[in-house]
């Protein structure tokens, strides 16, 4: 799929979508941190901080999708970036299960120093900087955005579960061992419902992303390099 061609001039009926668009942007960032500060109870806080990242999204968005419809590098660079970094998360989850696949493994796994910091120090960048930028300048291109969209939507509803249900658990239980200890099977249903959010979250994050950078339909080539 070639990039750098001429773009159509928007018509009345498009340029009302895309500012219906460019409102809901500041909409779903604050929804999705007033979810996410259940993982921390800081709901109220990560509130705010959605509606200021929203706003300032939404203000630097058209000029964004701008440079993504002129240049397949600026479209590529962020998809480019997320597909080894989501490789990374998948690999990650797995071992975590290999190295935890009992209540009482998993439970020791959670004493481990660093361990729910890997997931958090790779996720952030995902929900507030790489996702949304690689929707907003693939924008333009209508054939990626949809597979985009699809991902992202996996992803942040794989993100909200994990803040009302996985992460608060994890984060309880890594502070009160011996409390958890005496709930294995409230651990190991945990466990159960964890690796079906790495199949249906991770894996096909993943997978999306792989098509998004590497299959010719999805791909975005400079028009030179389309005629070379």
């Amino acid at each position: 799929m070639s990039a750098d061609a001429p773009q159509a001039t928007d018509s009345p009926k498009q340029t009302r979508q895309h500012r219906l668009g460019l409102v809901a942007i500041p909409v779903l960032s604050t929804a999705f941190g007033f979810v996410s500060g259940y993982a921390i109870d800081q709901r109220l806080l990560m509130a705010g901080f959605g509606l200021l990242w929203g706003v300032v999204a939404m203000l630097v968005a058209p000029r964004i999708a701008r440079r993504g419809a002129r240049s397949a590098r600026q479209a590529n660079t962020p998809v480019y970036v997320m597909l080894p970094l989501a490789c990374i998360v998948l690999g990650g989850s797995i071992l975590g299960h290999l190295a935890g696949p009992t209540p009482t493994a998993f439970l020791q796994l959670l004493q481990q120093p660093g361990y729910g910091l890997f997931f958090y120090a790779l996720h952030v960048p995902f929900e507030w900087l790489l996702m949304p930028w690689a929707l907003i300048v693939n924008w333009p291109h209508p054939t990626r955005r949809w597979l985009l969209i699809v991902a992202a939507v996996i992803f942040y509803l794989g993100r909200v579960a994990s803040a009302l249900y996985f992460a608060p658990n994890a984060i309880d239980w890594g502070r009160h061992p011996t409390q958890a200890a005496a709930h294995l099977d409230q651990v190991a249903l945990w466990i159960r419902l964890d690796l079906i959010r790495l199949i249906l979250q991770d894996t096909v994050n993943a997978a999306l992303l792989l098509l998004a950078a590497l299959h010719p339909k999805f791909r975005l080539v400079s028009s030179t390099t389309a005629h070379a």
